[in-house]
């Protein structure tokens, strides 16, 4: 039987509900994996990572190594080499995209901003197949004070908390544009190569299982946000996209009552009440944040070609390489 996942520092049991021991077999079972097998993994990971002169020791730097490892070889699908591959873009991100990962300080006025423009909200409760719904929506259609550069960088705060802290068996996206303003669209245009760097790294450096992706209130304006999905996502990701028609009952027959905000009328926490979840809890991480901007590599001792997620990407607006089991 496994462990008990996740386990590491941060109050997990106080923001999200755990797998159940049998989803958590389950999980096990459909990836091959056991103790045994972490354990030998992290260990070879381990080893792997003290040879790379250009990696840095992650031990005595508020990390729980091994407890790590043990969550991105289960979210990379038990597999060692795309573990060794997230982890190396990870590292190197911090160190070559600034944008992201420079002061990374939670409570930083532009960051804060950010958590006022944009509702972000996790689910508390699993679905019964164990999966993790996130919410993204807008508070009102006012995008004064909106930076997409500030929304980027705390959504990969979020992400690193969750690959920390949180294990599920794949995950659920709700995107509600209900007040998606033209000015927010004309924004995230604007910052396209940004965009492009938060989408082609993103899913490398926090290995997501995608399971649905659901759009709600799609604006008549913004129709061609689908065209745009429909080029920068894998055809595997774009196939579970699902925009559901003004009025429809679709979400609420998709998912558990308790996996969906009081917002929709379900019974889960309300989108403003996860987004101040979301507040406090990266607030009260702040200085574990700042800690890890100095845990990157040192790029002038990489033997070899530098690892980048954009080299097997053909040309703008095509995202081969984002993972989707």
């Amino acid at each position: 039987m496994p462990q008990g996942l996740p386990g590491g520092p941060g109050g997990q049991a106080a923001m999200w509900e755990p797998l159940s021991a049998e989803q958590l077999q389950g999980m096990f079972a459909e990836l091959g994996a056991s103790e045994d097998t972490l354990r030998r993994d992290v260990a070879a990971i381990r080893q792997w990572m003290a040879m790379q002169p250009h990696l840095p020791s992650l031990d005595g730097r508020g990390i729980d190594v091994d407890h790590m490892l043990r969550m991105y070889l289960l979210r990379c699908k038990n597999s060692l080499e795309r573990t060794k591959e997230a982890l190396d873009v990870l590292l190197s991100s911090r160190a070559t995209i600034p944008e992201f990962f420079a002061q990374r300080d939670p409570t930083a006025p532009d960051v804060q901003g950010s958590l006022d423009t944009t509702l972000v909200a996790t689910m508390p409760r699993l679905t019964p197949e164990g999966f993790r719904v996130h919410y993204y929506a807008y508070p009102s259609a006012d995008a004064k004070g909106f930076s997409v550069a500030a929304l980027f960088r705390r959504i990969l705060m979020q992400g690193e908390l969750l690959m920390r802290d949180d294990l599920s068996r794949g995950d659920v996206l709700v995107v509600d544009l209900a007040n998606g303003s033209a000015a927010r669209f004309r924004d995230f245009t604007l910052a396209l190569p940004l965009f492009a760097k938060f989408l082609r790294g993103g899913l490398k450096m926090y290995p997501a299982r995608m399971k649905q992706f659901h759009i709600i209130n799609l604006p008549p304006f913004l129709s061609s946000v689908m065209n745009l999905l429909s080029h920068v996502m894998r055809e595997k990701l774009y196939s579970r996209v699902v925009v559901h028609p003004a009025g429809s009952s679709m979400l609420k027959d998709t998912l558990p009552a308790d996996c969906i905000p009081q917002d929709y009328g379900g019974e889960g926490p309300s989108l403003r009440e996860g987004n101040a979840q979301w507040r406090r809890y990266l607030s009260a991480h702040r200085d574990w944040f700042l800690a890890q901007e100095s845990v990157k590599t040192d790029e002038s001792k990489r033997v070899g070609a530098p690892a980048s997620f954009m080299d097997d990407i053909g040309c703008p607006g095509s995202f081969r390489t984002l993972a989707v089991d």
